[in-house]
């Protein structure tokens, strides 16, 4: 009798396991979610994965869309693929800690070949695991004004050649979280900036369609490429990374001042710059040393200051002619008063470009205590002594006493010259 309960008991354990089973999926057509309960997570500040399960019965991709700022592509979200044929996968999903101070929030959507699609909806609360809140990272000094868009208007010669807008994108704690270049309707790149407790990720896209989802976008034969679509670095071997086919990717550590220490960068063929920067006892940058993947484009940046201000760079390469640039300044406090360095928005020295390669963060002030005037003009020089561009700076303010509009002539010699005007608005 005792066996033929048990064997009555076991059959029935089986089903009641199978339907319990079955209540936790979700389909979605051609698409099944092995647990409904990942279709909406929330995790803490301090958290940096998360998963998804899920059963395709076609070839699919996925795309991610930042919830919070409703816009397309995020540098705080990533998975560990975005395509896939048909078969059973488990997504992996990484998060960077949520230092914004606020809750944010991504949909990550899973759409097959066929149209049938499912989101995954991912809240990342600003509080850590034990209900602490993380410190913020990035927040400008306190009444610092803040830039809303610059318009760069160039001459070439006399003759207007483009006029590009910068648009600036910020988050609760005024951090910026996205830069935007734009020339008419063409968007020549973007920069989304995701921020950790002692680092600063940023994801640059250059040269794409902006309608497009930076992650999902497929990827066809190009020049470089094999003729089949498959991309192929400068080195000829076949490039595998999943994101779009004009990226680079920078990761910057911070000091306890948050200013950077160590930085590297990788773009869509795998070639890699690494960093590291050197500051005086009051925090003026003082060294850059890079370092690139094959050791051809190594160099070092030495910087002077004289009364708070920047007023040399020296460019040692290690392969090449070394140059260096010089600037004076006026003796006003201006460059104080926006949270970005007005100076390097507009600076036109080659040299003092050349302290940062992703573009920005010298002039969101990242490395270092910025100078305290404007440049009023600079020069670039070759190690032989020959001068190869003279800038000059002018400035108009508004009402308030701020920066509303930057003029700079840039001189090559006495009949040819080009010039810039950045008109500055604020929010």
């Amino acid at each position: 009798m005792r066996k033929l309960i048990y064997a009555l008991v076991l059959p029935l354990t089986v089903v009641l396991s199978t339907a319990c089973s079955d209540d936790d999926e979700k389909t979605f057509g051609d698409l099944t979610v092995d647990n409904k309960k990942e279709l909406t997570q929330s995790l803490s500040a301090d958290e940096n994965s998360a998963t998804v399960t899920f059963t395709a019965r076609d070839s699919w991709a996925a795309s991610v869309t930042d919830a919070t700022a409703t816009r397309a592509g995020l540098s705080w979200l990533s998975l560990d693929r975005y395509e896939g044929g048909a078969g059973s996968y488990t997504l992996k999903i990484t998060l960077t800690d949520n230092t914004s101070g606020a809750d944010r929030k991504a949909v990550i959507t899973i759409t097959t070949a066929g149209g049938d699609t499912f989101d995954v909806q991912i809240t990342q609360v600003k509080t850590n695991k034990d209900g602490t809140t993380p410190p913020t990272v990035g927040t400008p000094d306190e009444g610092a004004a803040l830039v809303d868009k610059v318009i760069r208007e160039h001459w070439d010669g006399g003759y207007q050649e483009e006029t590009v807008t910068i648009d600036f994108v910020y988050d609760t704690s005024d951090r910026i979280t996205e830069i935007t270049y734009t020339e008419g309707d063409y968007t020549v790149k973007r920069y989304l900036l995701s921020y950790g407790t002692d680092k600063i990720t940023v994801v640059e896209h250059y040269d794409f369609d902006a309608t497009e989802s930076y992650r999902s976008r497929s990827v066809s034969a190009k020049p470089g490429s094999d003729g089949v679509g498959n991309r192929r670095n400068s080195r000829g071997a076949a490039a595998t990374r999943a994101e779009d086919y004009y990226q680079k990717d920078y990761t910057f550590n911070l000091n306890s001042n948050g200013y950077i220490t160590s930085a590297s960068s990788i773009d869509y063929d795998e070639w890699r710059y690494d960093w590291k920067v050197t500051y005086d006892s009051q925090n003026y940058i003082e060294k850059v040393e890079f370092t690139e993947t094959d050791n051809y484009d190594n160099y070092i940046v030495d910087c002077r200051w004289t009364d708070g201000n920047l007023t040399r760079v020296d460019i040692d390469y290690l392969e090449f002619d070394s140059y260096f640039s010089t600037a004076v300044y006026d003796d006003s406090s201006d460059n104080e008063k926006a949270n970005i360095d007005l100076n390097f928005l507009a600076v036109q020295a080659d040299e003092y470009l050349r302290i940062d390669r992703s573009g920005i963060m010298v002039m969101l002030g990242y490395y270092g205590q910025r100078s305290r005037g404007l440049m009023t003009g600079s020069q670039a020089t070759e190690e032989s002594g020959y001068v190869y561009g003279t800038q000059t700076y002018t400035y108009t303010r508004n009402s308030d006493g701020l920066i509303d509009g930057i003029r700079v002539v840039n001189r090559f010699d006495e009949d040819y010259f080009d010039l810039d005007e950045y008109t500055i608005v604020y929010k």
